[in-house]
């Protein structure tokens, strides 16, 4: 993550900080997936990635919480489900009282918690309203160094491969990550609480997919 913030800061010459834009935050995933458990360390990487933007003119932050790692394919697969799970309780615990810190320190941003682990949880339990019949498997046979074969019908699966979801998934995150803006959802229930009300939208390469305006309505529950 904050690799990804020194290459943009590095081009802002033309590529310049607005205080319009927003700027996704979503990282951590991979450090577990890579044997890294220092917690601190990885939300300390994501809020300095926060506060580096930030002083440079970035007033609006979108920041994703992780889904339930140890649910992934791969998880399942090398048998460390309850070891990433946890690892993902604590990032999201800790995620919550740094946002919390920094947003008493600097009430001028603008800083919307998308809280992707209810997401999943609850897609996962009550999978057909989200449009999804498999959530466990992958879509695709093979791994990243190369894909022997892809299911029908992608979008009906919760992952396309071994740790990234489908495009259908990624539109779910997508909707919660506008409805977290519209709805001005500046901060998350603890991950142990469930949201009354979550409009849906994504898990992956921390972006916010853009929406046409005129095709699906946003999911409720």
């Amino acid at each position: 993550m904050l690799g990804q913030v020194d290459l943009f800061q590095q081009n802002s010459p033309n590529l310049p900080v607005s205080s319009n834009a927003i700027y996704s935050i979503w990282g951590g995933s991979n450090d577990y997936f890579a044997g890294n458990t220092n917690v601190n360390g990885i939300v300390g990487n994501l809020t300095t990635s926060i506060s580096s933007l930030a002083q440079g003119g970035a007033k609006n932050f979108l920041v994703f919480n992780l889904p339930d790692l140890g649910e992934t394919p791969l998880a399942k697969r090398e048998g460390v489900t309850q070891e990433l799970n946890l690892l993902t309780q604590l990032h999201n615990e800790q995620l919550v009282t740094t946002l919390n810190s920094i947003r008493a320190k600097n009430p001028e941003l603008n800083i919307y918690s998308v809280d992707v682990n209810t997401l999943f949880r609850t897609t996962r339990n009550n999978p057909k309203p989200f449009g999804f019949e498999n959530v466990t498997d992958t879509c695709v046979n093979g791994n990243f160094a190369g894909v022997t074969s892809i299911c029908d019908n992608p979008n009906s699966f919760l992952f396309f491969d071994d740790v990234h979801p489908s495009s259908r998934a990624h539109e779910l995150i997508a909707n919660a990550a506008l409805a977290a803006v519209k709805g001005g959802n500046k901060s998350i229930p603890e991950p142990s609480m469930g949201l009354g009300v979550l409009t849906l939208a994504s898990l992956g390469a921390f972006r916010v997919l853009k929406r046409k305006s005129k095709s699906k309505k946003l999911v409720k529950y």
